[in-house]
């Protein structure tokens, strides 16, 4: 894929969670009260809740807040990042005026940090990163981290690829309830990949799949 068909690939996907804003808490199920599904996401949650959160936080892919709000409960600061400003809108709601929390609209894939943080999390958005893009997306990560902050993260395991509807290796179509087609960035790296990418940026981390559907990770920036 050239850059000029990467470029129009991502503003797809822009336009997929800016158009999927309003109905994706919906689609998703973390402050569901099923049984079944709370039974499912138990895991992620006591990985979540067991995760050092404290001081400043960057969430990059924040979407409508639901982890926005779980991290600004425990930080002093929260620094929320998305590409979709109606997904902001929704996580402003969502987080309210109380807990400490400044939201951005930034195009994560040229995002440049300003400074540092203790805390660097994201939900779901490690799959949506196309190999072209990867390099330059670890990097910021990497640049973003404090000395012995954290890194952490929860994603799609590499299994929920028979999910999807591909289009083409990288890219899957999506429907929305509107009925209105887009397609969208989807790569299923596995643990020890994604372990060896941070590695390669000097993070040193562990990646664990749970539940048989998530993927669980934590890094620090390696000691020189």
């Amino acid at each position: 894929m050239d850059d000029d068909e990467l470029r129009r690939l991502l503003e797809e996907q822009t336009a997929y969670y800016r158009a999927r804003a309003g109905t994706y808490d919906l689609d998703m199920a973390w402050d569901s009260d099923d049984p079944e599904l709370r039974a499912l996401f138990a895991p992620v949650e006591a990985w979540f809740a067991a995760l050092a959160v404290a001081g400043e936080v960057l969430e990059l892919a924040c979407g409508t807040g639901a982890w926005t709000r779980r991290l600004a409960s425990r930080a002093e600061h929260v620094h929320a990042v998305d590409v979709a400003p109606e997904m902001i809108a929704h996580a402003r709601r969502r987080v309210g005026p109380e807990l400490a929390v400044t939201f951005e609209v930034a195009d994560l894939f040229g995002l440049e940090p300003g400074r540092t943080y203790d805390l660097v999390f994201s939900s779901f958005l490690l799959t949506h990163v196309p190999p072209a893009r990867s390099a330059r997306f670890w990097d910021v990560v990497a640049r973003s981290v404090a000395p012995g902050g954290l890194v952490a993260f929860v994603d799609a395991a590499p299994d929920r690829h028979d999910e999807e509807e591909w289009l083409a290796e990288g890219v899957v179509r999506r429907t929305l309830r509107d009925g209105s087609e887009h397609r969208i960035v989807k790569v299923f790296p596995t643990a020890a990949e994604l372990e060896a990418t941070m590695a390669e940026h000097g993070l040193a981390g562990e990646v664990t799949e749970v539940a048989g559907r998530f993927l669980v990770g934590t890094a620090r920036p390696a000691r020189r």
